[in-house]
C-alpha cells in the first residue's frame, strides 16, 4: 500500500518541527559590530555603539544604535599598530593588549563580538582600536 499525500505531509511537518526544536537548543548566534561608543553605563551594564550600516541604494548609510550588555566574563582588549616589527614578525601589525574591565569611553572606536538573542546581546569581547599613529 502506497502512503497517502496526507501521511507524507504529516511526516514532513513532524521532521520540520523536530529540526526547529533541535536547532533552537544550539549555541547563540555570534554577531560582530563596530563603531564609535555613544554611551557607557556601568551601573546598567551596557555599552551603546553607533554601528554604521551597509551602503544603501541611494548612496548613503545610516548609523544604528546598538546596545550590548557587558558581563563579568566580557574580555576587554586594545589594539594598536606597532611602530616597528610586531611580535608576530610583521612590520606595523596590530598588537593586542588586555584592558581592565570598562576601560572604554564615549568617542572610542570599538569592535564588539557578542552572542545571545536579538533582544539581549551579550558582549563576549570588546576591542578598543587605538587610532593614534605609532
Amino acid at each position: 500500500m502506497k502512503p497517502s499525500w496526507k501521511s507524507r505531509a504529516g511526516w514532513l511537518l513532524g521532521c520540520a518541527i523536530l529540526t526547529l526544536a533541535a536547532s533552537d537548543r544550539g549555541e547563540a548566534e555570534v554577531a560582530r559590530h563596530a563603531g564609535l561608543v555613544i554611551a557607557v553605563d556601568k551601573a546598567a551594564g551596557t555599552l551603546v555603539v553607533g554601528d554604521m550600516g551597509p551602503l544603501l541604494s541611494g548612496g548613503k548609510s545610516t548609523v544604528t544604535r546598538f546596545t550590548v550588555h557587558v558581563t563579568p566574563s566580557t574580555e576587554f582588549v586594545r589594539v594598536k599598530r606597532a611602530s616597528s616589527v610586531a611580535p608576530n614578525g610583521w612590520l606595523g601589525d596590530y598588537v593586542e593588549t588586555k584592558l581592565p574591565p570598562w576601560d572604554v569611553k564615549p568617542g572610542d572606536f570599538v569592535a564588539i563580538m557578542s552572542d545571545g538573542d536579538g533582544q539581549r546581546r551579550r558582549a563576549v569581547k570588546i576591542t578598543v582600536v587605538d587610532t593614534s599613529e605609532p
